[in-house]
């Protein structure tokens, strides 16, 4: 941001405000912290090992790294129930019997043991996360003795460095 005019100067101000909110996102939760960390946030600031801007950068990430894949894995999920009133039934009831218990939030969550497995299989059917493609750059062996051809194609795993033939 050389000359700090037009657009430049717009996205300083976009992110000066985001640095802000996360800032009051922070504070909030410093505030609110107990002796027991309940969640990751509050596990962050807890470690005691990272700076300011550190924790800022984290929270953002977060922020902007679930908005679309939440999204999407929700509407599949909801879609599902809508076409399966059995199973939506089934997940309705297990939140009503919830609502009655006296624990936590997060434990009667944890306990959704339906819900759970729905969420999870409509996300295995239609995973929230795009595909990563990869393609061999070079001739290679993999370590288990899979030949991979220049050429190919697969699918990367969470960050492996490894191909899925298809």
């Amino acid at each position: 941001m050389f000359f700090n005019i037009g657009s430049e100067k717009r996205l300083k101000e976009a992110v000066a405000e985001i640095r802000q909110f996360t800032t009051n996102i922070l504070n909030e939760k410093r505030q609110a912290l107990t002796t027991e960390p309940i969640d990751l946030f509050s596990r962050f600031l807890n470690s005691g090992h990272l700076d300011e801007k550190h924790l800022t950068d984290i929270v953002i990430s977060f922020i902007l790294a679930r908005r679309d894949t939440t999204l999407a894995a929700l509407t599949w999920f909801f879609w599902l129930l809508y076409k399966n009133p059995t199973i939506e039934s089934e997940a309705v009831n297990e939140v009503k019997d919830k609502e009655k218990s006296d624990s936590s939030i997060y434990d009667e969550v944890k306990d959704m043991v339906y819900t759970h497995a729905s969420v999870c299989e409509s996300m295995r059917l239609y995973p929230p996360v795009p595909v990563d493609m990869k393609q061999a750059s070079t001739d290679d062996v993999l370590p288990d003795g899979t030949v991979l051809k220049k050429g190919m194609m697969g699918q990367g795993s969470g960050g492996v460095n490894h191909l899925f033939l298809i």
